[in-house]
Protein backbone atom coordinates (compact mmCIF):
# COMPACT_ATOMS: atom_id res chain seq x y z
CA UNK A 1 0.00 0.00 0.00
CA UNK A 2 2.65 2.47 -1.05
CA UNK A 3 1.68 5.58 -2.70
CA UNK A 4 4.90 6.24 -4.08
CA UNK A 5 4.66 3.78 -6.23
CA UNK A 6 1.28 4.73 -7.78
CA UNK A 7 3.17 8.37 -8.13
CA UNK A 8 5.72 7.06 -9.94
CA UNK A 9 3.50 4.47 -12.50
CA UNK A 10 1.19 7.62 -12.95
CA UNK A 11 4.21 9.91 -13.43
CA UNK A 12 5.47 7.50 -15.74
CA UNK A 13 2.20 7.01 -17.91
CA UNK A 14 0.92 10.76 -17.88
CA UNK A 15 1.06 10.94 -21.63
CA UNK A 16 -1.26 7.73 -22.24
CA UNK A 17 -3.64 9.98 -19.58
CA UNK A 18 -6.58 10.12 -22.33
CA UNK A 19 -6.01 6.04 -23.06
CA UNK A 20 -6.29 5.18 -19.09
CA UNK A 21 -9.57 7.50 -18.82
CA UNK A 22 -11.18 5.92 -21.35
CA UNK A 23 -10.62 2.56 -20.29
CA UNK A 24 -12.12 3.27 -16.82
CA UNK A 25 -15.32 4.61 -19.24
CA UNK A 26 -15.58 1.04 -19.89
CA UNK A 27 -16.60 0.53 -15.95
CA UNK A 28 -18.67 3.73 -15.12
CA UNK A 29 -22.35 3.12 -14.50
CA UNK A 30 -22.89 5.21 -17.84
CA UNK A 31 -21.08 2.44 -19.85
CA UNK A 32 -23.18 -0.55 -18.44
CA UNK A 33 -26.83 1.22 -18.24
CA UNK A 34 -26.04 2.61 -21.81
CA UNK A 35 -24.23 -0.53 -23.51
CA UNK A 36 -25.22 -3.66 -21.69
CA UNK A 37 -28.82 -3.40 -22.36
CA UNK A 38 -28.65 -4.09 -26.18
CA UNK A 39 -26.87 -6.97 -25.74
CA UNK A 40 -30.52 -8.10 -24.26
CA UNK A 41 -32.53 -6.37 -26.46
CA UNK A 42 -30.51 -6.96 -29.67
CA UNK A 43 -27.80 -9.81 -29.49
CA UNK A 44 -29.20 -12.34 -26.81
CA UNK A 45 -31.69 -12.18 -24.11
CA UNK A 46 -30.06 -14.76 -22.45
CA UNK A 47 -26.59 -13.96 -22.48
CA UNK A 48 -27.60 -10.23 -21.80
CA UNK A 49 -29.78 -11.13 -18.36
CA UNK A 50 -27.03 -13.60 -17.20
CA UNK A 51 -23.90 -10.76 -17.18
CA UNK A 52 -26.39 -8.17 -15.96
CA UNK A 53 -26.88 -9.89 -13.23
CA UNK A 54 -23.46 -10.99 -12.77
CA UNK A 55 -22.39 -7.41 -12.77
CA UNK A 56 -24.84 -6.43 -10.19
CA UNK A 57 -24.18 -9.09 -7.78
CA UNK A 58 -20.53 -8.24 -8.12
CA UNK A 59 -21.40 -4.55 -7.85
CA UNK A 60 -23.32 -5.23 -4.11
CA UNK A 61 -20.52 -7.83 -2.96
CA UNK A 62 -17.88 -5.29 -3.85
CA UNK A 63 -19.18 -2.06 -2.39
CA UNK A 64 -20.05 -4.26 1.01
CA UNK A 65 -16.32 -5.36 0.69
CA UNK A 66 -15.29 -1.94 0.31
CA UNK A 67 -16.76 -0.59 3.78
CA UNK A 68 -15.69 -4.30 5.46
CA UNK A 69 -12.26 -3.54 4.40
CA UNK A 70 -12.69 0.52 4.38
CA UNK A 71 -9.22 0.91 2.97
CA UNK A 72 -7.82 4.65 1.71
CA UNK A 73 -7.10 5.58 -1.85
CA UNK A 74 -3.55 6.66 -2.47
CA UNK A 75 -4.62 10.40 -3.17
CA UNK A 76 -6.19 10.98 0.37
CA UNK A 77 -2.49 9.70 1.71
CA UNK A 78 -0.30 11.53 -0.41
CA UNK A 79 -0.16 14.74 -2.02
CA UNK A 80 2.25 13.09 -4.95
CA UNK A 81 -1.02 11.54 -6.24
CA UNK A 82 -3.10 13.23 -8.52
CA UNK A 83 -6.76 11.79 -9.25
CA UNK A 84 -7.33 11.17 -12.24
CA UNK A 85 -11.18 10.86 -12.35
CA UNK A 86 -13.88 11.35 -9.69
CA UNK A 87 -14.07 8.58 -6.62
CA UNK A 88 -15.19 8.84 -3.46
CA UNK A 89 -16.08 5.52 -1.79
CA UNK A 90 -13.21 3.28 -0.09
CA UNK A 91 -10.27 1.90 -2.43
CA UNK A 92 -10.40 -2.00 -1.64
CA UNK A 93 -11.09 -4.35 -3.45
CA UNK A 94 -10.90 -2.32 -7.16
CA UNK A 95 -14.38 -2.30 -8.53
CA UNK A 96 -13.65 -1.46 -11.89
CA UNK A 97 -11.21 -4.43 -11.77
CA UNK A 98 -13.62 -7.06 -10.52
CA UNK A 99 -16.29 -6.18 -12.47
CA UNK A 100 -14.53 -6.26 -15.55
CA UNK A 101 -12.94 -9.81 -14.95
CA UNK A 102 -16.59 -10.78 -14.76
CA UNK A 103 -18.42 -9.18 -17.38
CA UNK A 104 -15.38 -9.53 -19.97
CA UNK A 105 -14.87 -13.30 -19.07
CA UNK A 106 -18.85 -14.17 -19.21
CA UNK A 107 -19.24 -12.32 -22.05
CA UNK A 108 -15.95 -13.34 -24.60
CA UNK A 109 -16.01 -17.02 -22.75
CA UNK A 110 -17.33 -18.17 -25.86
CA UNK A 111 -15.70 -16.82 -28.47
CA UNK A 112 -12.59 -18.97 -28.80
CA UNK A 113 -9.79 -18.88 -29.26
CA UNK A 114 -9.60 -14.84 -28.54
CA UNK A 115 -12.26 -14.30 -26.39
CA UNK A 116 -10.75 -15.53 -22.88
CA UNK A 117 -7.44 -13.55 -24.12
CA UNK A 118 -9.24 -10.30 -24.94
CA UNK A 119 -11.22 -10.64 -21.76
CA UNK A 120 -7.54 -10.66 -19.85
CA UNK A 121 -6.54 -7.89 -21.63
CA UNK A 122 -9.51 -5.54 -21.12
CA UNK A 123 -8.90 -6.61 -17.28
CA UNK A 124 -5.47 -5.79 -17.34
CA UNK A 125 -5.82 -2.25 -18.53
CA UNK A 126 -8.43 -1.57 -16.61
CA UNK A 127 -6.36 -2.52 -13.67
CA UNK A 128 -3.50 -0.49 -15.08
CA UNK A 129 -5.88 2.87 -15.70
CA UNK A 130 -7.48 2.82 -11.87
CA UNK A 131 -3.84 2.68 -10.61
CA UNK A 132 -2.50 4.98 -13.42
CA UNK A 133 -5.16 7.24 -12.83
CA UNK A 134 -4.63 7.40 -8.92
CA UNK A 135 -7.61 6.19 -7.78
CA UNK A 136 -6.31 2.95 -6.36
CA UNK A 137 -2.84 0.94 -4.97
CA UNK A 138 -1.81 -1.71 -6.96
CA UNK A 139 -3.26 -3.90 -4.23
CA UNK A 140 -6.19 -3.15 -4.83
CA UNK A 141 -6.49 -4.06 -8.40
CA UNK A 142 -4.78 -7.26 -7.49
CA UNK A 143 -7.59 -7.91 -4.69
CA UNK A 144 -10.06 -6.98 -6.90
CA UNK A 145 -8.91 -9.23 -10.06
CA UNK A 146 -8.90 -11.76 -7.48
CA UNK A 147 -12.04 -11.64 -6.12
CA UNK A 148 -13.74 -11.14 -10.20
CA UNK A 149 -11.70 -14.52 -11.23
CA UNK A 150 -13.44 -16.52 -8.00
CA UNK A 151 -16.90 -15.16 -8.85
CA UNK A 152 -16.36 -15.76 -12.51
CA UNK A 153 -15.30 -19.50 -11.86
CA UNK A 154 -18.31 -20.06 -9.39
CA UNK A 155 -20.90 -19.24 -11.56
CA UNK A 156 -19.24 -20.87 -14.60
CA UNK A 157 -19.20 -23.82 -12.29
CA UNK A 158 -22.77 -23.90 -10.96
CA UNK A 159 -24.57 -21.62 -13.16
CA UNK A 160 -26.33 -24.27 -14.96
CA UNK A 161 -27.21 -25.96 -11.21
CA UNK A 162 -28.79 -22.48 -10.40
CA UNK A 163 -30.72 -22.25 -13.47
CA UNK A 164 -32.51 -26.09 -13.47
CA UNK A 165 -32.92 -24.97 -9.47
CA UNK A 166 -35.10 -22.06 -10.35
CA UNK A 167 -36.91 -23.63 -13.57
CA UNK A 168 -40.24 -24.00 -12.99
CA UNK A 169 -40.25 -21.54 -10.04
CA UNK A 170 -42.78 -19.46 -8.84
CA UNK A 171 -42.51 -15.56 -7.58
CA UNK A 172 -42.19 -16.39 -4.00
CA UNK A 173 -38.88 -18.72 -4.90
CA UNK A 174 -37.49 -16.04 -6.49
CA UNK A 175 -37.77 -13.33 -5.18
CA UNK A 176 -36.84 -14.90 -1.82
CA UNK A 177 -33.21 -15.64 -3.25
CA UNK A 178 -32.70 -12.34 -4.27
CA UNK A 179 -34.06 -10.48 -2.20
CA UNK A 180 -31.96 -12.77 0.86
CA UNK A 181 -28.95 -12.11 -1.96
CA UNK A 182 -29.55 -8.38 -1.48
CA UNK A 183 -30.23 -8.47 2.42
CA UNK A 184 -27.24 -10.47 3.10
CA UNK A 185 -24.72 -7.54 1.51
CA UNK A 186 -26.81 -4.76 2.66
CA UNK A 187 -26.21 -6.64 6.51
CA UNK A 188 -22.27 -6.97 5.68
CA UNK A 189 -22.08 -3.28 4.67
CA UNK A 190 -24.30 -1.67 7.41
CA UNK A 191 -22.30 -3.94 10.37
CA UNK A 192 -19.13 -2.51 8.64
CA UNK A 193 -20.29 0.79 8.96
CA UNK A 194 -21.83 0.13 12.71
CA UNK A 195 -18.69 -1.00 13.93
CA UNK A 196 -15.40 0.26 12.36
CA UNK A 197 -16.73 4.04 10.94
CA UNK A 198 -15.33 5.80 14.30
CA UNK A 199 -12.01 4.42 14.22
CA UNK A 200 -11.25 5.45 10.70
CA UNK A 201 -9.84 9.44 9.66
CA UNK A 202 -12.22 12.17 10.18
CA UNK A 203 -11.25 12.51 6.67
CA UNK A 204 -12.49 9.87 5.27
CA UNK A 205 -16.15 10.07 6.33
CA UNK A 206 -17.40 11.19 2.79
CA UNK A 207 -16.50 7.24 1.87
CA UNK A 208 -18.60 5.45 4.18
CA UNK A 209 -21.86 6.15 2.10
CA UNK A 210 -24.47 3.02 1.40
CA UNK A 211 -25.54 5.10 -1.63
CA UNK A 212 -23.39 2.72 -4.32
CA UNK A 213 -25.06 -0.69 -2.37
CA UNK A 214 -28.13 0.73 -2.96
CA UNK A 215 -27.82 1.21 -6.54
CA UNK A 216 -26.40 -1.99 -6.95
CA UNK A 217 -29.21 -3.76 -4.79
CA UNK A 218 -31.82 -1.91 -6.84
CA UNK A 219 -31.02 -2.55 -10.17
CA UNK A 220 -30.51 -6.09 -9.15
CA UNK A 221 -33.95 -6.40 -7.81
CA UNK A 222 -35.85 -4.53 -10.71
CA UNK A 223 -33.50 -7.31 -12.96
CA UNK A 224 -34.51 -10.22 -11.50
CA UNK A 225 -38.31 -8.96 -11.42
CA UNK A 226 -38.05 -7.49 -14.69
CA UNK A 227 -36.31 -11.18 -16.39
CA UNK A 228 -38.70 -13.53 -14.56
CA UNK A 229 -41.84 -11.42 -15.67
CA UNK A 230 -40.33 -11.69 -19.06
CA UNK A 231 -39.54 -15.42 -18.70
CA UNK A 232 -43.00 -15.86 -17.50
CA UNK A 233 -44.38 -14.48 -20.53
CA UNK A 234 -42.37 -16.59 -22.71
CA UNK A 235 -39.59 -14.34 -23.53
CA UNK A 236 -38.90 -13.04 -26.00
CA UNK A 237 -36.67 -12.91 -30.13
CA UNK A 238 -34.01 -10.72 -31.40
CA UNK A 239 -35.39 -8.75 -34.55
CA UNK A 240 -33.33 -9.93 -37.77
CA UNK A 241 -33.44 -6.45 -39.48
CA UNK A 242 -31.06 -3.60 -38.45
CA UNK A 243 -34.25 -1.23 -38.37
CA UNK A 244 -35.92 -3.54 -35.67
CA UNK A 245 -32.44 -3.73 -33.28
CA UNK A 246 -32.46 0.24 -34.01
CA UNK A 247 -35.98 1.12 -33.28
CA UNK A 248 -35.19 -1.49 -30.00
CA UNK A 249 -32.84 0.63 -29.11
CA UNK A 250 -33.56 4.69 -29.27
CA UNK A 251 -36.99 3.40 -27.20
CA UNK A 252 -35.52 1.33 -24.57
CA UNK A 253 -32.27 3.70 -23.95
CA UNK A 254 -34.78 6.47 -23.77
CA UNK A 255 -36.40 5.37 -21.49
CA UNK A 256 -33.51 4.40 -19.24
CA UNK A 257 -32.36 7.72 -19.49
CA UNK A 258 -35.75 9.19 -18.39
CA UNK A 259 -35.95 6.63 -15.43
CA UNK A 260 -32.37 7.05 -14.37
CA UNK A 261 -31.61 10.70 -15.32
CA UNK A 262 -35.03 12.26 -15.27
CA UNK A 263 -36.10 10.83 -11.27
CA UNK A 264 -32.74 11.68 -10.47
CA UNK A 265 -34.18 15.16 -10.74
CA UNK A 266 -37.24 14.76 -8.61
CA UNK A 267 -36.22 12.00 -5.49
CA UNK A 268 -34.00 13.13 -2.88
CA UNK A 269 -30.67 12.21 -2.70
CA UNK A 270 -27.72 11.94 -0.11
CA UNK A 271 -27.50 9.42 3.24
CA UNK A 272 -31.10 9.61 4.50
CA UNK A 273 -33.14 6.38 5.47
CA UNK A 274 -35.73 8.07 2.79
CA UNK A 275 -33.08 9.38 0.61
CA UNK A 276 -31.25 5.90 0.38
CA UNK A 277 -34.85 4.14 -0.13
CA UNK A 278 -35.27 6.26 -3.35
CA UNK A 279 -32.06 5.61 -4.83
CA UNK A 280 -33.08 2.03 -4.31
CA UNK A 281 -36.70 2.39 -6.02
CA UNK A 282 -34.72 4.74 -9.22
CA UNK A 283 -32.09 1.78 -9.77
CA UNK A 284 -34.79 -0.94 -9.29
CA UNK A 285 -36.85 0.87 -11.73
CA UNK A 286 -34.01 1.12 -14.04
CA UNK A 287 -33.59 -3.12 -14.14
CA UNK A 288 -36.93 -3.53 -14.31
CA UNK A 289 -37.15 -1.40 -17.79
CA UNK A 290 -34.20 -3.00 -18.52
CA UNK A 291 -35.41 -6.88 -18.37
CA UNK A 292 -38.80 -6.82 -18.30
CA UNK A 293 -41.12 -3.18 -19.65
CA UNK A 294 -38.35 -2.45 -22.68
CA UNK A 295 -39.35 -5.62 -23.81
CA UNK A 296 -42.99 -5.93 -23.41
CA UNK A 297 -43.11 -2.91 -25.14
CA UNK A 298 -40.86 -3.80 -27.87
CA UNK A 299 -43.33 -6.64 -28.49
CA UNK A 300 -46.50 -4.64 -28.56
CA UNK A 301 -44.61 -2.40 -31.27
CA UNK A 302 -43.83 -5.07 -33.13
CA UNK A 303 -47.07 -6.73 -33.20
CA UNK A 304 -48.78 -3.68 -34.45
CA UNK A 305 -46.55 -3.26 -37.31
CA UNK A 306 -47.57 -4.45 -40.92
CA UNK A 307 -45.42 -7.55 -42.41
CA UNK A 308 -44.75 -5.18 -44.92
CA UNK A 309 -43.33 -2.54 -42.95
Amino acid sequence: MNPEWVAVFQSATAFLAPFWKAITWLGDEAFYLLVFPLVYWCLSPGLGLQTGLLLLFSAQMNEALKLAFHMPRPFWVSQAVRPGVQASGFGMPSGHTQHAVVVWGWLLRGWKPWGPWVAGLLAVLMGLSRVALGVHFWADVLVGGAFGLALLALYARFSGQWQTGLQGAGWGKVLTVAGGVALFWVAVAVLARFWSMEATPGSWGHAWSLKNLMTASGGWMGLVIGGFWAHRRGGFGVPASWRGKGLRALVGLVGVLLLWRGLAWVFPEGETVLALLARWVRYGLVGFWVAGGAPWLFQKMEATRSPSS
